[in-house]
Protein backbone atom coordinates (compact mmCIF):
# COMPACT_ATOMS: atom_id res chain seq x y z
CA UNK A 1 0.00 0.00 0.00
CA UNK A 2 2.73 2.12 -0.97
CA UNK A 3 0.92 4.72 -3.52
CA UNK A 4 -2.24 4.52 -0.71
CA UNK A 5 0.62 6.23 1.65
CA UNK A 6 1.22 8.92 -1.02
CA UNK A 7 -1.99 9.33 -1.83
CA UNK A 8 -2.94 10.14 1.68
CA UNK A 9 0.16 12.68 2.21
CA UNK A 10 -1.14 14.67 -1.13
CA UNK A 11 -4.96 14.26 0.27
CA UNK A 12 -3.83 15.65 3.62
CA UNK A 13 -1.70 18.47 2.26
CA UNK A 14 -5.25 19.15 -0.16
CA UNK A 15 -7.47 19.51 3.16
CA UNK A 16 -4.66 21.60 4.96
CA UNK A 17 -4.47 23.83 2.57
CA UNK A 18 -8.24 24.79 1.31
CA UNK A 19 -10.48 27.44 2.28
CA UNK A 20 -13.54 25.21 1.79
CA UNK A 21 -13.68 24.16 5.49
CA UNK A 22 -15.84 27.07 7.54
CA UNK A 23 -15.48 24.78 10.67
CA UNK A 24 -11.85 24.45 11.46
CA UNK A 25 -12.63 21.69 14.26
CA UNK A 26 -13.98 19.29 11.52
CA UNK A 27 -10.54 20.32 9.21
CA UNK A 28 -8.69 18.96 11.89
CA UNK A 29 -11.06 15.82 12.19
CA UNK A 30 -10.66 15.00 8.65
CA UNK A 31 -6.75 15.31 8.87
CA UNK A 32 -6.88 12.96 11.73
CA UNK A 33 -8.93 10.14 9.78
CA UNK A 34 -6.53 10.84 7.33
CA UNK A 35 -3.62 10.16 9.40
CA UNK A 36 -5.02 7.17 10.95
CA UNK A 37 -4.64 5.55 7.95
CA UNK A 38 -1.02 5.58 8.30
CA UNK A 39 -0.67 4.74 11.57
CA UNK A 40 -2.31 1.17 10.66
CA UNK A 41 -0.06 0.53 7.93
CA UNK A 42 1.31 -2.78 9.61
CA UNK A 43 -1.84 -3.36 11.30
CA UNK A 44 -1.91 -7.46 10.96
CA UNK A 45 -4.27 -9.45 9.87
CA UNK A 46 -4.58 -7.62 6.06
CA UNK A 47 -8.39 -8.10 6.41
CA UNK A 48 -8.42 -5.43 9.39
CA UNK A 49 -6.25 -3.11 7.76
CA UNK A 50 -7.72 -2.88 4.80
CA UNK A 51 -11.66 -2.64 6.53
CA UNK A 52 -10.21 0.07 8.75
CA UNK A 53 -8.44 2.27 6.31
CA UNK A 54 -11.63 2.17 3.89
CA UNK A 55 -13.54 3.71 6.90
CA UNK A 56 -11.51 6.09 7.80
CA UNK A 57 -11.38 7.50 4.17
CA UNK A 58 -15.03 7.59 3.82
CA UNK A 59 -15.34 9.19 6.92
CA UNK A 60 -12.95 11.63 6.02
CA UNK A 61 -14.36 12.05 2.37
CA UNK A 62 -18.07 12.28 4.48
CA UNK A 63 -17.20 14.75 6.67
CA UNK A 64 -15.58 16.83 3.67
CA UNK A 65 -18.38 16.74 1.67
CA UNK A 66 -20.70 17.97 4.60
CA UNK A 67 -18.38 20.91 5.43
CA UNK A 68 -18.27 21.73 1.37
CA UNK A 69 -22.17 21.98 1.32
CA UNK A 70 -22.56 23.82 4.66
CA UNK A 71 -19.76 26.34 3.71
CA UNK A 72 -21.78 27.11 0.51
CA UNK A 73 -24.58 27.34 1.65
CA UNK A 74 -26.08 24.11 -0.30
CA UNK A 75 -29.77 22.99 1.30
CA UNK A 76 -29.86 19.05 1.60
CA UNK A 77 -32.81 17.57 3.11
CA UNK A 78 -32.77 15.66 6.54
CA UNK A 79 -33.24 12.41 5.47
CA UNK A 80 -30.53 12.68 2.39
CA UNK A 81 -27.27 14.16 4.70
CA UNK A 82 -25.22 11.19 3.92
CA UNK A 83 -22.22 10.89 1.31
CA UNK A 84 -24.63 10.32 -1.67
CA UNK A 85 -26.98 13.23 -0.78
CA UNK A 86 -23.71 15.48 -0.31
CA UNK A 87 -22.63 14.19 -3.70
CA UNK A 88 -25.93 14.91 -5.32
CA UNK A 89 -26.16 18.22 -3.98
CA UNK A 90 -22.74 19.23 -5.30
CA UNK A 91 -23.17 17.89 -8.89
CA UNK A 92 -26.41 19.58 -9.26
CA UNK A 93 -25.73 23.67 -7.80
CA UNK A 94 -24.93 25.24 -9.88
CA UNK A 95 -21.85 25.49 -10.96
CA UNK A 96 -21.40 21.75 -9.93
CA UNK A 97 -18.91 21.60 -7.69
CA UNK A 98 -18.70 17.77 -8.32
CA UNK A 99 -19.11 16.26 -12.38
CA UNK A 100 -21.19 13.69 -12.30
CA UNK A 101 -18.95 11.04 -13.16
CA UNK A 102 -16.76 12.15 -10.31
CA UNK A 103 -20.04 11.49 -8.39
CA UNK A 104 -20.80 8.16 -9.83
CA UNK A 105 -17.06 6.82 -9.37
CA UNK A 106 -17.20 8.55 -5.88
CA UNK A 107 -20.31 6.50 -4.93
CA UNK A 108 -19.10 3.07 -6.69
CA UNK A 109 -15.73 3.10 -4.94
CA UNK A 110 -16.37 4.79 -1.49
CA UNK A 111 -19.66 4.93 -0.83
CA UNK A 112 -21.02 1.16 -1.68
CA UNK A 113 -17.79 -0.44 -0.74
CA UNK A 114 -17.99 1.04 2.67
CA UNK A 115 -21.65 0.44 3.04
CA UNK A 116 -20.95 -3.58 1.87
CA UNK A 117 -18.24 -4.04 4.45
CA UNK A 118 -19.85 -1.47 7.28
CA UNK A 119 -23.30 -3.27 6.60
CA UNK A 120 -22.44 -7.02 6.01
CA UNK A 121 -20.64 -9.08 8.76
CA UNK A 122 -17.60 -10.58 7.65
CA UNK A 123 -17.51 -8.86 4.49
CA UNK A 124 -13.65 -7.02 3.95
CA UNK A 125 -12.18 -5.35 1.35
CA UNK A 126 -10.30 -8.27 -1.16
CA UNK A 127 -7.21 -6.39 -1.98
CA UNK A 128 -5.01 -3.53 -1.59
CA UNK A 129 -6.06 -2.69 -5.15
CA UNK A 130 -9.84 -1.83 -4.06
CA UNK A 131 -8.37 0.09 -0.57
CA UNK A 132 -6.45 1.86 -3.50
CA UNK A 133 -9.36 2.68 -5.58
CA UNK A 134 -11.30 3.72 -2.38
CA UNK A 135 -8.25 6.37 -2.37
CA UNK A 136 -8.14 7.68 -5.97
CA UNK A 137 -11.90 8.43 -5.99
CA UNK A 138 -11.98 9.88 -2.50
CA UNK A 139 -8.66 12.29 -3.70
CA UNK A 140 -10.62 13.02 -7.31
CA UNK A 141 -13.42 14.41 -5.38
CA UNK A 142 -11.99 15.93 -2.76
CA UNK A 143 -9.86 17.64 -5.04
CA UNK A 144 -12.61 18.81 -7.44
CA UNK A 145 -14.32 20.38 -4.01
CA UNK A 146 -11.20 21.75 -1.85
CA UNK A 147 -10.11 23.71 -4.86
Amino acid sequence: MKNLQKRLSTIILLVNSTTAFADPAAKAAVIEELREISKIANLQPLNRRRLLAVLHLARSLETSLREVVDSNGIVVEAKKRNMGGYLSALADHAPPLVNYTVKHNCIRDVTKVRNRIAHTAGSYPQNDNLVEATAQAAYACLSLILR
